[in-house]
């Protein structure tokens, strides 16, 4: 009996391949924008910082140029902050279009894999049509051997 081939096996074999590469570019961006995340996190603490300093230092002398210097890190904090978060949203939207394109990719290779798993069982079915047939024959000509002598 012939040995099953699926005759699409090259294109099934190209999809899988384009959904690891969807796979890989979805847990780059992933890993981008954790770290993203975490500067973001970062920096809210960095603004946050100056605040929590001067509750603590309620009643003590504050100088000038030290309040002066907290101010200006956190203006710098607030602008690099603006930039990430953008950066954040343009990365929301990339992660939105790359997880789209690998639910298409999953759904392209997983269409092509049950295209073949019923290929594969009507070539069963053949072959156990096709073996079922040659033992009705061989059965038909034993019968008639013995029954026309």
């Amino acid at each position: 009996m012939a040995a099953f081939r699926f005759r699409l096996a090259s294109v099934l074999r190209y999809r899988e391949h384009l959904r690891k590469e969807r796979q890989a570019d979805l847990a780059t961006l992933e890993a981008v924008r954790a770290r993203l995340m975490a500067e973001i996190e970062n920096l809210q603490q960095v603004i946050e910082r100056p605040s929590v300093t001067m509750a603590t230092q309620v009643g003590l002398t504050v100088l000038g140029r030290d309040l002066k210097r907290s101010g200006e890190e956190a203006l710098q904090a607030l602008s690099i902050l603006a930039d990430r978060c953008g950066r954040l949203d343009q990365i929301e939207q990339q992660h939105a279009a790359k997880h789209t394109a690998l639910i298409e990719a999953d759904r392209a290779v997983k269409s092509l894999e049950h295209l073949r798993e019923r290929a594969a069982q009507t070539h069963r079915r053949d072959e156990q049509m096709q073996e079922q047939h040659h033992l009705d024959e061989v059965g038909q000509g034993q019968y008639r051997a013995r029954h026309s002598v």
